[in-house]
């Protein structure tokens, strides 16, 4: 995790030069209380990281007292894609705003950790600018429903970490939407922004759930992506194939 920690003190030094105070942070591990965390009292706030491995991929749990946060983290030819769950059990709501996550994106995580600055860094794509970059051929492949497919499975998945209920590849539904894909319609791209993380809180006791997209480049496989959530920055590493 050496070289996440270079990203955080990178991120903290920016906020101390324009004189604010440096966010809240908690880095996604598979150990129990997380790879790091800054400004956070363990003693008084519960921390646990967790993952549950399902057919579509690892589930990535933080638990943070009355939130709780779901990825899995998936990729194509175009896009990194992360469906995400974010739950929330505390008695006020939980302000975000998935336009504000942020990707950095490296050819190899050694070169963070020597320093070097990533390929390039940017924020997630709106739904909108998505459905317009699309192209028929992006339209034809299974894609979009294994990812929809993913979110549907998300709840469950953090409701019982003792059993994962996958989605089966093999769903009619899937198929039969697969076959009919000629051009991207205007169903589909209603589609696309229904399953947008669109909104922008949780109220108490609720749960949000949706897709939020990152370009992804092929010779820059390694990524560290940050979700501000509140008052704190929760990030999570990615290594996708990169042939």
């Amino acid at each position: 995790m050496r070289e996440t920690f270079l990203v955080i003190a990178l991120l903290l030094l920016q906020f101390a030069a324009a004189g604010q105070d440096a966010p809240k942070v908690i880095i996604w591990s598979p150990s129990d209380h997380c790879g790091f965390n800054r400004g956070v009292d363990l003693a008084s706030e519960k921390v646990k990281c967790s993952s549950v491995e399902t057919k579509h991929g690892q589930v990535s749990v933080i638990e943070r007292d009355g939130l709780v946060l779901a990825i899995v983290l998936s990729a194509d030819n175009r896009n990194i894609v992360l469906s995400v769950s974010i739950g929330n059990s505390a008695s006020d709501a939980l302000n975000f705003d998935s336009d504000n996550w942020a990707a950095a994106h490296y050819r190899s995580a050694a070169e963070l950790q020597n320093g070097k600055p990533p390929m390039f860094a940017e924020y997630s794509i709106p739904s909108r600018d998505l459905v317009r970059g699309m192209t028929n051929q992006a339209a034809k492949t299974n894609s979009l429903d294994s990812y929809i497919e993913t979110i549907h499975l998300l709840p469950d998945t953090i409701g019982d970490r003792g059993r994962s209920t996958t989605a089966s590849d093999d769903d009619p539904a899937i198929a039969k939407r697969a076959e009919a894909r000629s051009a991207l319609t205007l169903e589909q791209q209603e589609l696309i922004r229904k399953n947008a993380l669109t909104a922008k809180f949780v109220l108490p006791n609720g749960k949000v759930k949706g897709l939020v997209y990152f370009r992804a480049e092929r010779k820059a496989p390694y990524s560290i992506i940050s979700m501000p959530i509140g008052d704190t920055i929760y990030v999570i590493e990615y290594l996708r194939d990169s042939k």
